[in-house]
């Protein structure tokens, strides 16, 4: 695989390992046969294909906490988020993919991608305009699990993400509504979110509380409003958005008082 001159045959072998991969024996074997070196090298090939099918590679080895192990201690997490800037589609949607897994399972993971600026270069993905649902889905997701350090909700918060994610909210792929309302949620965490979300986002989470077929983006919803109404002014915010009508209902869930279903 690294040494083949044939594109190729560097491509079967990226392809071999992904497969290999899958396996847990596969996994366990990564240490001892230099794997991670030649895919390290092989995500920056001059061939789309050797650069899909070794991201795709990295994508298997993320599929349990060992092969997240290995991608975090050999530092995996900066050229990861390097491919997030492949000019082939395909290979950004992959590399989002095995970074969401990442972050999702390990802390000093988020911290490294932070320092790349993964922030930023998700947002670059996201305002490209006509891209693929699953693109999004994973960018949006990769953004959620940043928000579980404090770390992450101050970045997200700094590089303005919330008015990109609130317009995710009303996306037609439920997948990448309940990420966005995820993301939301771990991000009113923090104080100066909740003023943020309750001036930008309270009237769209409020319609997903009420109207969502998604049980997961209701609940991410749901928890953001009751995040939001820490603040005084977010519960005073919310009974007046909601308080009349059926949106009776919203205030009811949100702040745990049955009155409002009268």
């Amino acid at each position: 695989m690294e040494a083949d001159q044939d594109e190729g045959v560097r491509a079967n072998a990226a392809q071999v390992l992904g497969s290999l991969l899958t396996v847990y024996q596969g996994r366990k074997m990564v240490e001892s046969t230099g794997v991670v070196s030649n895919l390290r090298k092989a995500l920056f090939d001059s061939s789309e294909d050797v650069r899909f099918k070794s991201c795709g590679a990295i994508l298997s080895l993320t599929d349990d906490i060992i092969g997240v192990n290995i991608v975090v201690e050999h530092k995996l997490v900066i050229d990861i988020v390097a491919a997030l800037d492949d000019v082939t589609m395909a290979v950004q949607e992959t590399a989002l993919q095995a970074l969401a897994n990442v972050l999702r399972e390990d802390d000093s993971a988020i911290k490294t991608a932070l320092d790349q600026s993964v922030v930023a270069t998700l947002l670059k993905l996201l305002k490209q305009g006509d891209v693929a649902d699953k693109l999004v889905h994973y960018a949006t997701l990769c953004l959620q699990h940043l928000g579980n350090i404090h770390e992450g909700k101050e970045r997200i918060l700094r590089d303005g993400a919330l008015s990109i994610v609130h317009l995710l909210l009303d996306h037609p792929y439920e997948a990448i509504r309940a990420a966005a309302a995820g993301c939301m949620m771990v991000v009113s965490i923090n104080v100066e979110a909740k003023g943020v979300l309750k001036d930008l986002s309270m009237l769209k989470l409020g319609h997903l509380v009420l109207e969502d077929p998604d049980d997961t983006a209701r609940h991410h919803a749901t928890a953001t409003l009751q995040h939001i109404c820490e603040l005084p002014a977010g519960r005073e915010a919310l009974v007046d958005a909601f308080g009349v009508g059926e949106g009776r209902a919203i205030v009811a869930l949100v702040l745990g008082d049955p009155t409002y279903f009268k």
